[in-house]
């Protein structure tokens, strides 16, 4: 299974977006090694050709539900993108020479209770197992904490354990969803690593943030 949280398409939380800091994805072992930075709006192309080209398990991971891609209507949702309240990090690459999107994380601050955000993330297939989705959990978390938000909220499909394991091993709290037997939802304090973070007595999130632009 992909490591992928479903933002879900009706959701009613307003179209926000990214964070203006590049990350360096060091610890992926594939080369060439991507690197992580803020999603745009001129990378609306390249974000539709990345979920083209997921398989269709991994499509239906990262949407709870079978597609065979994404609408333009969702992919301005994906692209369109306003600080501090709907952040989202692309890992880019080279491949055959051609600039590529091989995964995307993100969160959407929660328009009724701001302290909350719901988080998603897609790694493409080729590019699981690599460490990249670690890196990308780590720079969605580190921007949430310089947003001020204290939680963040995933919804997974039951059967994604990929995505379970990942977020447990990161500290994410595994339960069942109240609306969705087919649901788990994975919830992250994140008050204790930001209050350490954001006063400088450590980096909780193993990475320099500031370290590489692309």
């Amino acid at each position: 299974m992909s490591p992928a949280v479903a933002l879900r398409p009706n959701s009613n939380q307003p179209v926000l977006a990214l964070v203006e800091k590049l990350f360096s994805a060091k610890s992926v072992h594939r080369q060439p090694t991507p690197v992580l930075r803020p999603i745009r709006v001129q990378d609306r192309a390249m974000q539709g050709q990345f979920f083209a080209e997921l398989s269709d398990e991994a499509r239906f991971d990262r949407f709870m539900g079978a597609t065979s891609g994404v609408s333009p209507s969702m992919l301005r949702v994906l692209s369109d993108v306003l600080p501090g309240q709907h952040e989202a990090v692309m890992a880019v690459t080279s491949v055959d020479g051609n600039r590529t999107m091989v995964a995307e994380a993100r969160y959407v601050r929660d328009a009724d209770n701001p302290a909350n955000a719901e988080f998603a993330i897609t790694v493409g297939d080729q590019w699981q197992r690599q460490g990249l989705a670690r890196r990308l959990m780590k720079a969605i978390e580190q921007s949430a904490c310089e947003n001020g938000i204290e939680k963040l909220i995933g919804i997974t499909l039951k059967s994604n354990h990929a995505m379970i394991t990942l977020a447990n091993r990161l500290g994410y709290r595994s339960c069942l969803h109240p609306d969705d037997a087919r649901a788990t939802r994975l919830i992250k304090h994140l008050v204790p690593e930001c209050n350490q973070y954001l006063s400088g007595q450590r980096a909780p999130f193993g990475f320099d943030v500031h370290a590489t632009a692309a």
